[in-house]
């Protein structure tokens, strides 16, 4: 990273964002997780599209002028999920900053531990992980499910 800047202010995954009046920005159900139950005789859910937000926010510090931002995504194996997607972010200088969000699209092959890889001028600057998790309901679970209802 960067000594003197830009900086990471916000990295985060979300289902989605929303652009406030005032210019604010609003980040709905933050996710690091996507926790799956399924009864106990059900077929695996996979292959799925994940599908939602990240937000990026920078702050400027003391570098001013244009510098590429990349996120790559790399599956449980290390492999990359999908082809990396760039963009050239402008700074100003001091507290001001710059906003980036994505949309993605995942196609989530199984179970695991995803990584969001995400550089700034060709260097990594941080990662977000997103755990995929599948979990079997007991049969005496779903029977006591059905009482209840």
């Amino acid at each position: 990273m960067y000594p003197k800047g830009p900086y990471v202010a916000i990295v985060t995954l979300c289902e989605r964002v929303l652009y406030e009046k005032d210019g604010g920005i609003s980040c709905i159900r933050l996710m690091d997780t996507i926790a799956i139950e399924l009864a106990p005789d059900a077929p695996d859910p996979f292959p799925f599209l994940y599908q939602g937000h990240a937000l990026f926010s920078f702050k400027s510090g003391d570098y001013v002028g244009p510098m590429t931002f990349r996120m790559e995504i790399r599956n449980p194996s290390g492999e990359l999920a999908k082809p990396s997607q760039e963009q050239l972010l402008e700074f100003r200088g001091g507290e001001h900053g710059t906003n980036s969000i994505f949309q993605i699209g995942l196609q989530v092959p199984g179970e695991g531990l995803y990584y969001f890889d995400l550089f700034l001028g060709g260097e990594l600057a941080t990662r977000i992980p997103l755990r995929v998790r599948v979990t079997r309901k007991k049969a005496e679970q779903m029977n006591s499910e059905k009482v209840e209802h």
